[in-house]
């Protein structure tokens, strides 16, 4: 079970984000799970007004939880990952040329059975560099895709030999993106 959005984390410590809450639904979905779910402890709860005045200890009422980022944002994962046969994907860290690192830094990536594609995500915009060989075809066509906002950054396409390193359009604690790979024929 994933944090829920807005929940505590502890006294003086911030609330469960929309960065959180994307990283670790990639990497569930990277890691092998057949789907994922999303949470808002303002949903759970079902905070209403006669449970305020609000903020209430850091609650929210449960209409604008309706509009955290979170929930928009694993909606916008939902459709990358439909946008291919998700279904087909196998983990496969074996991909990453680069420093995986770890914890909530931690480069995670699949690629589909048959080659055609591979997806990477690094929660902190850093370098990543795949094994080509990983992938069929002669060219493999790069982009990278915000999971922030749902828009898409074209690389450019790639001879699909040895190692190839991908810089991030950003870097930053919170600036996490996804590396899109798919092969050429």
């Amino acid at each position: 079970e994933p944090a829920y959005e807005n929940h505590p984390t502890g006294a003086n410590k911030p609330r469960v984000d929309s960065h959180k809450v994307r990283t670790q639904a990639y990497s569930a979905m990277l890691a092998g799970a057949a789907g994922h779910s999303y949470g808002s402890l303002d949903l759970f709860w079902f905070y209403k007004d006669a449970d305020g005045p609000f903020p209430k200890n850091g609650f929210q009422h449960w209409q604008k939880a309706m509009a955290y980022e979170g929930s928009r944002q694993v909606g916008l994962m939902r459709r990358l990952f439909e946008e291919r046969p998700w279904h087909k994907m196998v983990p496969d860290q074996s991909t990453i040329a680069s420093e995986q690192g770890q914890g909530t830094q931690r480069i995670v990536a699949a690629r589909a059975e048959d080659g055609n594609f591979l997806i990477a995500y690094t929660p902190v915009g850093r370098a990543v560099s795949i094994h080509m060989n990983k992938l069929n075809g002669s060219q493999v066509k790069a982009q990278w895709y915000d999971p922030r906002d749902g828009t898409w950054n074209a690389i450019g396409q790639y001879p699909n030999k040895g190692t190839q390193e991908f810089i991030a359009p950003s870097h930053g604690e919170k600036d996490d993106w996804a590396l899109v790979l798919d092969a050429m024929p």
